[in-house]
């Protein structure tokens, strides 16, 4: 896995070789025909001052789908029931990394997901992503997840707003605080970090807190400077 990731929806869409694609959010069942996902990007998904807002709903193909999975990307899922992560886990190929999106701000109530299922998880795939919401409830998120076997934890999923799930600057100075404070008390662990990251200094910012690995979205509302953000970046490694 590359230390730059292309965050969900960007990564259905664009690749590149300093960064690992993260596909998805895929659902056990489809939601929505590829009309109505067509029209919610192009209706929900905007960029909006130093960042961007969605209101997605987690419009999908369903993980069914998926016909043969690439073990060179990451594929993101998340249950609408708890019960569904148990299918989840089974569907997919024991040979890709995934990424468990615990924060979807577009759906309400969110699903649990029990003790035995983050087990299975770990214990299943070679990389477990853990992607967790901006709030103060992360730290006891992160603490069961680490006791439970997790070892790569994504901080932050969008922010819930009125608007919808908000990305960008405003989850910047959340993100590096909950690093710098996550990393103190788990050294070991791997820390993905994500939020405003638009030029090396943000990059430099999320290292000096503690993160490994970066998660670039809204920056690719414009690819020329995520490009170059990248061509720049003198943190590339590829962590295999």
């Amino acid at each position: 896995m590359k230390n730059f990731l292309i965050s969900a929806p960007f990564g259905n869409y664009i690749t590149h070789v300093k960064c690992t694609s993260i596909c998805g959010t895929y659902t056990l069942h489809k939601r929505g025909s590829w009309i109505t996902r067509l029209y919610r990007a192009v209706t929900t998904i905007r960029p909006i001052k130093n960042g961007w807002v969605n209101r997605m709903e987690l419009q999908n193909p369903g993980i069914r789908s998926i016909k043969k999975f690439n073990p060179k990307k990451i594929y993101s899922i998340t249950a609408i029931q708890t019960e569904e992560w148990n299918e989840l886990i089974n569907l997919i190929s024991e040979q890709v990394a995934v990424e468990l999106n615990l924060s979807c701000p577009n759906i309400e109530p969110e699903s649990e997901i029990r003790d035995h299922q983050v087990v299975a998880c770990v214990k299943k795939f070679p990389i477990v992503i853990f992607k967790l919401s901006p709030t103060n409830e992360i730290y006891n998120q992160i603490d069961r997840l680490v006791n439970l076997g997790a070892r790569y934890i994504h901080i932050a999923n969008t922010l819930p707003t009125k608007r919808g799930g908000e990305s960008g600057a405003r989850l910047k100075s959340f993100s590096i605080k909950t690093i710098k404070n996550i990393r103190a008390k788990y050294p070991n662990i791997k820390i993905i970090g994500g939020g405003g990251i638009y030029s090396d200094k943000d990059v430099e910012l999320y290292e000096k807190a503690g993160a490994d690995y970066f998660s670039l979205a809204t920056i690719w509302f414009n690819p020329w400077k995520a490009i170059q953000l990248l061509k720049n970046s003198t943190l590339f490694v590829d962590f295999r």
